[in-house]
C-alpha cells in the first residue's frame, strides 16, 4: 500500500492559493502534471503556519486535481503529510515543476 503513496512528482508552488478559484485553478494544474502520479507540494503560496490552507481548500483543490489527472493522494509537507514521514522520502527520483511557469521546452 505505501508504495501507491510515493511520491513521484514536486511541484514548487509560487502563486498564492487564497480563494476557492484559486484552488480549482491550482488543483486542475496539479493534475495535468501529476496525472496518476503522487505529487509533493511545497512553495510560497501554500502559505505556512498558522495561516495555511484551509480544510475546504485543500479539498477543492484535491477534487479538481483528481479530474483533470487521476491524483488520488498528495502531500504537502507539514500539512498533509505522508504516513511515517514528511513527502517523498529523499531518496525517491522525483520529477519537478514551478507552478505558473511553462514547462514546454
Amino acid at each position: 500500500m505505501d508504495g501507491h503513496r510515493q511520491a513521484a512528482h514536486l511541484i514548487e508552488v509560487r502563486h498564492r492559493v487564497v480563494t476557492t478559484g484559486d484552488g480549482n485553478i491550482f488543483g486542475y494544474r496539479v493534475g495535468k502534471q501529476a496525472q496518476d502520479a503522487v505529487p509533493v507540494l511545497t512553495g510560497p503560496g501554500l502559505g505556512s503556519e498558522p495561516v495555511g490552507p484551509t480544510a475546504v481548500q485543500l479539498k477543492q483543490s484535491g477534487v479538481a486535481a483528481a479530474s483533470s489527472g487521476d491524483v488520488e493522494v498528495y502531500h504537502i509537507p507539514g500539512v498533509r503529510p505522508r504516513r511515517g514521514g514528511r513527502g517523498a522520502p529523499a531518496s525517491s527520483p522525483v520529477t519537478r515543476y514551478r507552478a505558473g511557469e511553462s514547462t514546454a521546452s
